[in-house]
């Protein structure tokens, strides 16, 4: 009593007034801690904790939060009145929107009303158990805080209760209102339906109503019995708008009633115009249900300053494709919330946002970072930021030490690393080891099983054990398109063409636009098949159900090279190129098309050199333009540079070199350069007769100098085998045959008598009728030097 004595001298010493409180505040700057603020607060404390009267109490906090709305202690206190008194906190004042959404300091609250040393009664624990509550739900910053504000808030009103039920003070319903929302917090979930059953029997509290209907269809899932609540709560209480709200929210998002939830919520909005929570509802609406995204973006806007609506409208200005409106909306909800979750949420769609539609990945990793500083050990973040950096900033190590993190027990995590190990590591036993790991913890893994048995077949070579763990793939997924492919690979392999159809046309009876499969049916019916009326069909049907370059390519070959149709083929070579314009392969083909069957020299030649143009180093384009220049434009230079060009890109292609020779040898008559390409064009394909005839030619020129039989002795070495007898002979036109065979050394057609007897037989039978004629031409072209060089060389001695 002394205290209350002391309260009272010292408020009417004050004169204060709740009707004289807003002229004074007028005189106070809101940019200071003004003692008069101070003392209104004092005054209402004093009508709360000591006179028991939260009425007038509340008028003091409010008169406080009206003119100076962001001073945290009345916006507790006015919550914790307006919650007591079952008054519906409004959202055009702002309360409930600004405790969500801005961050506080409560600590600096609860030293504040701490040092006031009032009388520790109902009120007092009260007061303090909101404040913790508000604490908790609205500024928790982890799950270990939030649990410890929860906690403080549950021990501080449970002293209220036992205050009140000691000296019969009549606030127990309010005490047990809050004590079930803090069971709920603490998610024991049937402490508050009792609590709340226990209130709603003792009076019709409005608030006790609209909380155990809101308990009922969020975690019990008991929407009639909800909805009964919320009917009954609105026939004592028809001003508390907030039934429409959960009314409307219940028959939009559960019984999927829409033309009641509208009705909810248009009467909710006759209450209340400004109300946050129905403009936020109706934007979801808008945007789930009727697919309007320009009306829900106008109701989410009405609802800005609410975070849910800022997170909508982040995630509908993603979908729409305004990814700046997208980041301006998510960095909103980090600049205006410290909760944990809200914060999480935020960070978590912004690196979303720059991975996946600003392509800045280094962003991406900074908001993925941020993300664990809420919560480290995190899964899906941990996962994610590992896929960041496997697939986008190509860090493979640090991706390795995020899936480690989480590796335990998790399918997903051992997966990726599997992968890792394989693709860039090539620790092929390892990457074995991850994904049995997986299979372990997730048996039904389809993708282990398709990566496991890509590693057989690529690495290990095993194709039995590659189709056992592609069978497992499709047993749990028989929609897993790819294993069905890379059957039909290996069976197309292993020559079991009709096995590698049927995999192929599951492939495409799954995903019919499979380009890859589409292909390789074509190729597999008309290459190995020999099927070419069905691969023509199956090409028709192809490309009218994918716009591919390929598979135009494909079938102008096939057309061309099987149905000698070359009118079409030009036509699916065209279609290829409009699809795919540096498409160098159709490029060439046209050109070889273009010169062989329609006479376009000079359509050719501008394939052939926009095939270079693409490709410098497409070697058959090259080759191609010098045979092009030098047999239909007389330019020899010009063919010259480009059978040059094409032998610098790659060396050792024979079929060059004996066409550089050739040209070298009929135009420049430069026979010591010929030769060299002719001896190398031998080394590269020793069975290449043609380069045999155009070096003996040479070796007869009188000018030519004995030193140079070096490069005809190192040819001759070739010929070692009945293969290499018979390709350089046997095979060749009676012209030729003669030719060749009366060149050749007395001494070494004795030699393949005794090694070869029916090959010389089938020879000299052949030429003996030209034999004379022949020889009138070779006479006196038989050196004693080319006889030495040839019987040391190729028989081993030094006389036959």
């Amino acid at each position: 009593m002394e205290v209350a004595s002391k309260l009272t001298d010292a408020m009417e010493s004050l004169s204060l007034t709740v009707e004289n409180i807003p002229e004074l505040l007028q005189s106070v700057d809101p940019t200071e801690e003004p003692r008069d603020i101070e003392e209104v607060l004092y005054i209402g404390l004093y009508h709360q904790i000591v006179l028991n009267d939260v009425k007038s109490a509340l008028q003091y906090y409010q008169s406080v939060y009206n003119n100076h709305p962001y001073d945290i202690r009345s916006y507790i206190l006015v919550y914790g009145c307006k919650d007591f008194l079952d008054i519906q906190l409004e959202t055009r004042e702002g309360l409930y929107r600004k405790l969500r959404s801005r961050p506080y300091d409560f600590k600096k609250y609860l030293e504040y009303f701490e040092s006031l040393n009032f009388p520790q009664n109902a009120q007092y624990w009260y007061i303090l158990a909101v404040a913790y509550k508000i604490y908790g739900c609205h500024n928790r910053v982890s799950k270990i805080a939030y649990s410890e504000m929860v906690r403080k808030a549950l021990i501080y009103i449970n002293m209220a209760i036992k205050f009140d039920c000691h000296h019969q003070t009549g606030c127990a319903i309010p005490f047990q209102y809050t004590r079930g929302t803090l069971y709920e917090m603490k998610r024991a979930f049937n402490e508050s339906k009792l609590e709340f059953e226990s209130i709603i029997k003792q009076s019709n509290t409005a608030k006790a109503y609209y909380a155990l209907g809101m308990l009922l269809a969020k975690e019990f899932k008991h929407y009639n019995r909800a909805l009964q609540l919320f009917h009954t709560g609105l026939k004592y209480h028809p001003d508390f708008y907030v039934f429409h709200l959960a009314i409307g929210n219940l028959y939009h998002t559960n019984l999927k009633d829409i033309t009641l939830a509208l009705k909810h919520y248009n009467i909710c909005i006759e209450h209340d115009p400004e109300c946050m929570e129905v403009q936020y509802s109706l934007g979801v609406l808008n945007e789930d249900h009727f697919k309007n995204y320009d009306a829900a973006k106008e109701h989410y806007l009405k609802s800005i300053e609410c975070i849910e609506s800022q997170y909508a409208l982040g995630l509908l200005c993603q979908k729409i494709g305004e990814y700046e409106n997208a980041k301006k909306y998510f960095s909103m909800m980090l600049e205006n919330s410290t909760s944990t979750s809200i914060l999480k949420k935020a960070n978590y769609n912004m690196a979303l946002l720059y991975e996946e539609n600003f392509k800045d990945f280094e962003k991406a990793r900074i908001h993925y970072e941020n993300c664990l500083e809420f919560v480290s050990n995190d899964k899906n973040i941990r996962y994610a930021l590992g896929l960041l950096y496997q697939n986008c900033l190509h860090d493979p190590e640090k991706a390795l030490y995020h899936y480690k993190k989480i590796a335990k027990n998790n399918a997903k995590a051992n997966y990726a690393m599997g992968v890792l190990y394989q693709n860039y590591f090539k620790d092929y036993d390892r990457a074995r080891i991850h994904y049995l790991r997986a299979i372990e913890y997730k048996p039904n893994y389809a993708d282990v099983y398709y990566a496991m048995g890509y590693l057989e077949q690529d690495i290990y070579q095993n194709p039995g054990n590659a189709l056992l763990y592609y069978e497992k793939a499709i047993k749990v997924d028989d929609q897993y398109h790819e294993a069905h492919y890379a059957m039909g690979l290996i069976y197309q392999d292993l020559d079991q063409y009709e096995d590698a159809r049927e995999a192929y046309r599951r492939v495409l009876a799954i995903k019919n636009t499979h380009v890859s499969a589409q292909l390789a049916l074509g190729l597999l019916l008309s290459d190995s098949l020999q099927q070419h009326d069905e691969a023509r069909e199956h090409y028709d049907k192809g490309i009218t159900l994918v716009a591919h370059a390929d598979l135009h390519y494909a079938y102008g070959l096939l057309l061309q090279n099987h149905f000698k149709d070359f009118e079409e083929a030009r036509e699916q070579f065209q279609i290829c190129l409009n699809l795919e314009s540096d498409h160098i392969d159709s490029l060439y083909a046209l050109g070889l098309l273009l010169k062989t069957q329609f006479y376009d020299y000079e359509g050719a030649r501008t394939c052939y050199e926009q095939t270079i143009a693409i490709n410098f180093n497409y070697v058959r384009a090259h080759q191609a333009l010098g045979i092009l220049l030098k047999n239909h434009f007389g330019d020899f230079e010009g063919a010259k540079k480009c059978y040059e060009t094409a032998l610098s890109i790659d060396p050792n292609r024979s079929n060059v070199h004996y066409a550089l020779g050739i040209l070298l040898y009929v135009h420049y008559r430069d026979y010591n350069t010929a030769l060299h390409h002719f001896v190398f064009a031998m080394e590269i394909e020793p069975s290449d007769y043609s380069c045999f005839r155009y070096i003996e030619r040479i070796m007869i020129q009188p000018e030519f100098q004995i030193v140079k039989w070096d490069s005809w002795r190192s040819a001759m070495k070739h010929i070692s085998t009945r293969e290499d007898f018979n390709s350089n002979y046997v095979a060749l036109d009676v012209d030729e045959l003669h030719y060749t065979w009366l060149r050749t050394p007395k001494c070494f057609q004795l030699r393949a008598r005794y090694l070869y007897h029916n090959e010389v037989d089938q020879i000299q039978a052949t030429i003996a009728n030209r034999l004379p004629a022949v020889h009138a031409c070779l006479k006196n072209y038989l050196l004693a030097d080319l006889k030495n060089i040839v019987v040391e060389t190729l028989v081993g001695k030094t006389d036959c």
